[in-house]
């Protein structure tokens, strides 16, 4: 397949070397956040069960299993890169917070975009406001809006976000746009793949197409998480986006993991259901342009999760295998 790549692209963001000492507690598990989801290894993981554990399981099971999933992911990474940073899970059937970094303790929520976030549990208790003593964890897993139009040599051209589905359908004429985007500031085109039948994303292009371009960047030190696939819709614009092109993104809220600071969220107007005392989406959304603006956003990329696998691990398989480990010549030695 046709492919272009920006050999001598140089804007090269280095290996995450934060300083955490002198950092607020917020900054602090941002810097941390930050550092683990540059690592492909960390990162396209948990962006492959944003997707899996949704289609697989139901409703708040999801939830909880996305919450898990980072948990333990969190617990991994720092235990191997920064084994004196202290980590630890809520006891069970603690309210309020779900694991404490550094002895901060966190809210952990989970959305597609903004959402209602549950504050209580509880369909009998009424209340008005909520007011969080600790900060929230919000993991976004997509793009809002979906699409944006940039102006280029006067043209204005539409982009479309990933939706993370291998059914996403790509049409002949659109092109596909490897773009290096750091967490603040324009996008860089790095490669492009043009689209000549209507079909899929995913029979479009393979990941190893993909990955001679962007395995290529990752391996120059661009974080895992900065590196994303667009699509320019429809024949206009068609060869204009070459590598090389700044693209002002700014409209699109991306998926992310969005730190909310206490501060930010006080007295804050909640709804109830049959189920929970809710935060309402507007009020979401306000808080999510505010950890934006505060530097407390790290960007996750979709575009792995067109080629993770139709459902998540096996669970019992997992289960599974401690039980057989038992009977493993190397445990009886």
């Amino acid at each position: 397949m046709e492919t272009l790549f920006d050999e001598e692209y140089s804007h090269r963001a280095g290996p995450m070397q934060e300083a955490w000492s002198g950092l607020d507690a917020e900054s602090g598990l941002v810097a941390a956040i930050r550092e683990m989801l540059g690592e492909a290894g960390f990162h396209f993981p948990l962006s492959a069960a944003s997707r899996q554990f949704r289609e697989f399981y139901y409703g708040m099971a999801s939830a909880a299993l996305l919450e898990d999933v980072f948990v333990d992911a969190f617990s991994n990474f720092l235990a191997q890169r920064h084994p004196g940073v202290a980590f630890e899970r809520s006891p069970r059937g603690e309210k309020g917070w779900d694991y404490a970094f550094q002895g901060t303790r966190v809210s952990h929520k989970v959305g597609q975009g903004p959402t209602a976030i549950a504050v209580l549990w509880d369909a009998t208790v009424k209340r008005t406001h909520h007011s969080f003593e600790y900060p929230v964890v919000f993991v976004s897993s997509k793009y809002t809006p979906t699409r944006t139009t940039i102006e280029f040599c006067s043209s204005p051209i539409t982009l479309q976000a990933l939706s993370g589905s291998p059914d996403q359908l790509a049409t002949s004429g659109d092109e596909l746009l490897v773009v290096h985007w750091p967490t603040e500031g324009d996008a860089r085109v790095v490669g492009s793949f043009p689209v000549t039948q209507d079909a899929p994303i995913a029979r479009t292009v393979s990941f190893e197409d993909l990955w001679s371009v962007i395995g290529v960047d990752l391996a120059a030190g661009t974080p895992a998480n900065e590196v994303e696939v667009l699509i320019r819709v429809g024949k206009r614009g068609r060869g204009l986006l070459r590598p090389g092109v700044n693209l002002n993104l700014s409209a699109l809220m991306r998926p992310g993991v969005y730190v909310l600071r206490p501060q930010d969220m006080q007295d804050i107007p909640v709804t109830s259901n049959n189920r929970a005392v809710l935060v309402p989406k507007d009020a979401v959304r306000e808080r999510m342009g505010l950890a934006l603006r505060n530097g407390s956003v790290v960007p996750m990329t979709v575009w792995f999760q067109l080629f993770a696998s139709g459902r998540p691990p096996d669970l019992y398989l997992s289960q599974r295998s401690e039980w057989d480990s038992r009977f493993s010549p190397a445990q009886r030695s």
